[in-house]
């Protein structure tokens, strides 16, 4: 149902990234590509320091897979931005970056890195374009379109996640916006 609503309000030529279980990432293509949506590529977020496996029955989990959909319409991928390939090397989100709750136990077990969203940003919307999370989590998706001068809209059905995204946003807001996220001052805050 997710699928057919983010195809709806999708602008014409605009993309659907979505992280999804890598064992059954074929399912949205399977759904979209027959309402005519076009695959264009799977990439991976690799992780620098993925969490180890402490009970040593399988590999430690170093890569999260998203695939990358279009609507048909003006291409609108940034090649501008130069070569990229279809993965980034990132370290896991920690430290300052992972939002805790009142406890100060991990808020959001799937935070992902913000510069993640800069780059996928930076390649599939347009600037000051809109990007829409239905899945916002704790709004890494909204930080970064505020930072890098795009407009955003953020769903999310969980309370306590609803709640710490918006005090995210408001954080950054007060900001200097947009920030460039290759820059060592950038860097050296947020990784």
């Amino acid at each position: 149902m997710w699928c057919k609503e983010c195809l709806r309000v999708l602008k014409p030529g605009g993309f659907l990234i979505s992280f999804f279980d890598k064992r059954k990432i074929s399912l949205i293509p399977d759904i979209l590509e027959p309402l005519g949506m076009k695959t264009r590529d799977v990439i991976s977020y690799i992780k620098k320091n993925p969490v180890p496996q402490v009970r040593k029955v399988k590999m430690a989990q170093a890569t999260e897979m998203a695939i990358v959909m279009s609507k048909p319409g003006v291409n609108r991928y940034q090649w501008q931005k130069g070569y990229s390939p279809n993965y980034i090397k990132l370290p896991i989100v920690g430290g300052h970056q992972r939002l805790k709750d009142e406890a100060g136990d991990t808020l959001h077990m799937t935070q992902k890195p913000l510069m993640l969203f800069r780059w996928l940003m930076d390649y599939f919307c347009e600037p000051g374009g809109l990007v829409l999370d239905p899945f916002a989590g704790t709004c890494t998706t909204a930080e970064a379109a505020i930072m890098s001068g795009r407009e955003f809209i953020c769903i999310e059905r969980e309370k306590k996640y609803a709640e710490a995204g918006m005090r995210r946003i408001e954080f950054v807001q007060r900001d200097l916006i947009p920030i460039d996220y290759k820059s060592k001052e950038y860097k050296l805050k947020y990784l």
